[in-house]
């Protein structure tokens, strides 16, 4: 009895070999590759190109091929030449062995690939297990531009296998589970395995047929069976590509409302109802009241004087409205044309009384001056041969002027800096000089003196 089971179990065995070769046949059938065939060595490898600009090489992850990269690359060829590799042993590109096993040698073969297709400088993008491709790519090539790992199988996986995992990763397993999973498992129980893929969403609409999971069963029928790790990582990467599919909708969802960046208040609204809006239509202005900037423009001369951090006041054009502030930013260089420096202030606006666009004029608060003479403008005569004042000088007992010529320096408010010619204490005539002359006998009279337009 025990002989007759033994010779059964190999009959069935030896069965599993026709037809699996049958089943792959029928699928490769459905399923004809899409790209280009490209020889290394004596292995094949098949890759689809598509776009141009920068290249990007894209690959797929476990028991995949390169219809699991097709929907991101119809995304990404608009600015990029985009490749898609089979990876050795997968889809259409030639089983290596155990030897291909390594990400090193996949790697390898798939640079070979790429130089041919004249790739430079790609930026390589591996999913699962083609992570680990992706980033051996990098270490073995220095011009490779970047690498981007999406759920990349770069670091020791902790969670172990199932007992049915176990036993079909030894190598009787390999021999007795694995082909008969492979040559008499029906098509029904793949659509199963998806659906616990999702659960408890529901599978998207040709899902299967979009990634070739018809085709990923092919390979495993051509080659030894089903793989325990791969099985693994396949359920693992699915787990990964439907929680992409549910953040790409929520992001559609997000894209369906508008929301402001800061809190503000809201003009006229540009669009009406009905109006077709695409990106970059400005439906309504936002304004933050809370804080306004004020930009001026200072002489060239002044700018060593202004400085970050000093206050300043800000009126309107009536001088109705007046707000203090400081100044939060200078530009650091001169405008060539007026000569003049930018400088922004960031004044306070807690009753909202002021609005963007309005016209307002700025005051620097400079720190106070000792030792400063200023005089009327009405005290200075100027001529060709320069500025002067008539200064009253005793001389016994008469009172009599003398002209002394003066250097000037900043004007404001009617007064003049006096900076050199006279010192502190001289008595300045500043009204009826027009009729003196050097040496004059004078009188001071002060009841006529004009009133003063500064402190």
């Amino acid at each position: 009895m025990t002989w007759t089971r033994l010779a059964a179990s190999l009959l069935l065995l030896a069965a599993c070999a026709p037809l699996a070769d049958q089943r792959a046949d029928r699928i490769e059938a459905r399923n004809p590759p899409g790209g280009q065939m490209l020889r290394v060595g004596d292995a094949l490898i098949h890759a689809e190109v598509s776009g141009q600009g920068p290249d990007v090489v894209l690959i797929h992850g476990a028991s995949g091929n390169t219809r699991d990269m097709a929907a991101l690359a119809d995304r990404l060829d608009e600015r990029y030449r985009v490749i898609r590799f089979d990876r050795p042993g997968q889809g259409y590109s030639t089983d290596l062995g155990d030897a291909g096993n390594s990400p090193l040698v996949q790697a390898d073969y798939l640079r070979a690939a790429a130089r041919q297709l004249g790739v430079r400088d790609p930026v390589v993008l591996g999913h699962s297990y083609g992570g680990a491709v992706a980033m051996a790519w990098a270490l073995i090539e220095p011009d490779t531009r970047g690498v981007v790992l999406v759920s990349g199988a770069v670091l020791p996986w902790e969670g172990g296998l199932d007992r049915l995992y176990t036993l079909a990763a030894t190598p009787v397993g390999e021999a007795t589970i694995e082909p008969l999973a492979s040559a008499f498992l029906p098509d029904a129980a793949l659509d199963l395995i998806v659906d616990d893929l999702f659960a408890p969403n529901l599978v998207p609409d040709d899902y299967a047929a979009d990634i070739g999971a018809e085709l990923v069963r092919s390979r495993t029928l051509r080659e030894r069976g089903i793989s325990a790790e791969n099985a693994l990582e396949t359920q693992q990467a699915a787990a990964t590509s439907a929680r992409a599919q549910v953040a790409r909708l929520e992001a559609v969802l997000e894209q369906k409302q508008l929301l402001a960046p800061f809190a503000g208040v809201i003009g006229i609204a540009q669009i009406e109802v009905g109006d077709y809006v695409t990106p970059g239509t400005i439906v309504a202005t936002l304004q933050n009241l809370d804080s306004m900037q004020v930009d001026f423009s200072v002489p060239e001369q002044d700018i060593t004087t202004v400085k970050v951090g000093m206050p300043v006041t800000a009126s309107t054009e009536v001088g109705d409205l007046s707000v203090k502030g400081k100044i939060i930013a200078i530009e650091p260089r001169v405008d060539p044309g007026s000569r003049l420096v930018a400088v922004r202030a960031e004044v306070e606006n807690t009753d909202r009384a002021l609005l963007p666009g309005q016209f307002m004029r700025v005051t620097v608060e400079l720190p106070p001056e000792d030792g400063i003479i200023a005089l009327p403008q009405t005290a200075v005569t100027s001529n060709l041969y320069g500025d002067s004042i008539y200064v009253v000088r005793q001389e016994g007992e008469a009172l009599k002027v003398e002209q002394v010529f003066v250097q000037t320096g900043r004007r404001a408010y009617g007064n003049v800096e006096i900076t050199g010619g006279i010192d502190a204490g001289d008595q300045v005539v500043i009204a009826g000089q027009n009729r003196l002359s050097s040496g004059a006998a004078v009188a001071i009279d002060n009841s006529v003196t004009p009133e003063a337009t500064a402190d």
